[in-house]
């Protein structure tokens, strides 16, 4: 394949994360709260789906022959522990 052709993982996965928090500055700075709120409940999930793309990408370039995009890597590694650290943020708000 040529360049700019093809399905891009790691953008499709970044997307995935940067999307919801964007939108949710988006409806806070129309007025929408409830509608913010929603899209910061559905970001919370979003860096799941990220590392899943992150991780394809890895596996299907490797299955392929491809080398490793090393920044790919260390994103799929870093993604969950700072999804780990989301949650024990969101964990300990609910308990105060």
């Amino acid at each position: 394949m040529g360049a700019g052709e093809g399905f891009d993982w790691a953008t499709s996965a970044w997307l995935l994360v940067l999307w919801p928090h964007g939108i949710r500055q988006l409806l806070l700075t129309r007025g929408r709260a409830r509608a913010a709120a929603r899209a910061e409940a559905v970001g919370m999930w979003t860096p799941l789906a990220a590392t899943l793309l992150l991780w394809a990408s890895l596996i299907i370039g490797w299955r392929r022959g491809e080398g490793t995009d090393w920044l790919v890597f260390v994103a799929a590694l870093v993604l969950p522990v700072a999804g780990v650290f989301l949650l024990g943020s969101v964990l300990a708000r609910r308990r105060r």
